[in-house]
């Protein structure tokens, strides 16, 4: 496929992820208009979710089991599988996408060139991703990165610089702990050094250039606190926002962007997009070694957040205890906080008080036992932004005595 008006996506995705790669399928199905085709990588034990939403046609699935070099660091996963896409892609130039893209107007290919030369945009280096990524992306390529080539998420990689890259510096070597890269720092960096003349390099400093991206408003310093007011209305103008943020509220606003994005183009809403909840996983092997990583609706310290879901196959232990912390309200604030709890349809209320209190939920063994929480009530955190309800201290199964 060379000189072609279509153009391939490229996307590596979690089992996280997959809640906001439907929204973004939807939004590529309304608004793409140079479809080539989709290469979306996942684990095969992430097939299940995969199969609760709608995939289209042109999409091709690849599964990392077939990568052996793979680890069990997903993040470096996908650092190495976007370096070595031209293995696998058709056009000449593909868009490196994420699942929390959302496009909201018609996005056509040129939109990304200039001629035939593709954006891409440089900056310096602002001082989280230079404390982040800087050393380890410059000890990878062994030279110095004057400029930060990750500002702006228009990322075009042409098939040609992939492969020339892969031969001169292994993006197998990524996956070693002792780098800790960004993808498309590096790229970019070889990129401005050896083929200059095949992009239009737009210093952002001088140049904003044609910018058809827009990174949705969050809070520093974490820049994971999306701001739960944002309205499309209120935004700067652009073909599609991304969503660095916390994956449940990633996934609201997601939905409230796609059908604001349909009425302003369509006068009606052509597609509903999905808002039911996708249930992943809560194994008991991962209950056992203290992991949380089968809840969503937590935060990274352990807070939960209004809403709460899991799926557990339960074994004999067919009690889920947990060990909840209630903070002690702020003066002038209602010290009133339920939970709802619902599980496999059967429903209960607890009210929590101020300090530490267990919580014991009955499940059904050896089904999937899919857990809702919500609670109502909370308090607004000391110096900062959150609403704070209940932190996740400890949970084990037991059995019924």
């Amino acid at each position: 496929m060379h000189d072609s008006d279509q153009m391939d996506v490229y996307m590596v995705c979690g089992d996280k992820d997959i809640r906001l790669l439907r929204h973004f399928l939807t939004s590529y199905k309304l608004f793409f208009k140079s479809p080539g085709k989709i290469f979306l990588w996942a684990w095969k034990r992430h097939e299940y979710l995969l199969q609760g939403i709608e995939l289209p046609d042109n999409l091709t699935l690849l599964y990392k089991d077939d990568v052996p070099e793979l680890t069990e660091d997903d993040f470096k996963n996908q650092m190495y599988l976007k370096l070595i896409a031209h293995k696998y892609v058709e056009s000449d130039w593909f868009w490196v996408a994420d699942t929390d893209y959302l496009i909201v107007s018609p996005l056509n290919k040129t939109d990304f060139f200039k001629g035939k030369k593709p954006y891409w945009f440089y900056c310096k280096w602002h001082e989280i991703a230079e404390k982040t990524f800087r050393s380890g992306s410059e000890a990878f390529l062994e030279r110095q990165i004057p400029f930060q080539f990750l500002d702006e998420p228009q990322f075009i990689h042409s098939k040609k610089i992939s492969s020339a890259f892969a031969a001169k510096h292994a993006p197998i070597n990524l996956l070693h702990p002792e780098y800790l890269a960004a993808e498309q720092v590096v790229y970019g960096a070889y990129a401005y050094e050896n083929f200059f003349d095949l992009y239009e390099w737009v210093d952002e400093a001088t140049n904003n250039g044609p910018v058809v991206s827009y990174k949705v408003n969050q809070r520093p310093p974490s820049y994971c606190e999306l701001d739960d007011d944002v309205k499309l209305i209120d935004l700067p103008v652009a073909k599609y926002y991304v969503f660095w943020s916390h994956w449940e509220k990633a996934e609201q606003k997601m939905i409230e962007f796609l059908v604001d994005a349909q009425l302003k183009f369509f006068g009606k809403l052509q597609t509903q997009p999905s808002s039911s909840k996708l249930f992943r996983y809560w194994l008991p092997a991962e209950i056992d070694s203290g992991s949380k990583v089968g809840i969503d609706g937590i935060y990274s310290d352990g807070w939960l957040m209004r809403d709460v879901w899991f799926c557990i196959l339960a074994d004999e232990r067919f009690v889920l205890s947990l060990e909840l912390f209630v903070p002690y309200p702020p003066s002038g604030e209602s010290d009133s906080l339920h939970l709802n709890i619902n599980s496999n349809g059967k429903c209960q209320t607890v009210r929590l008080e101020p300090g530490s209190q267990a919580v014991r939920i009955p499940l059904d063994k050896y089904v999937e036992n899919r857990v809702t929480f919500r609670f109502e009530g909370g308090f607004s955190e000391p110096n900062g932004f959150r609403k704070l309800f209940a932190l996740l201290s400890k949970f084990e199964l037991e059995l019924n005595y």
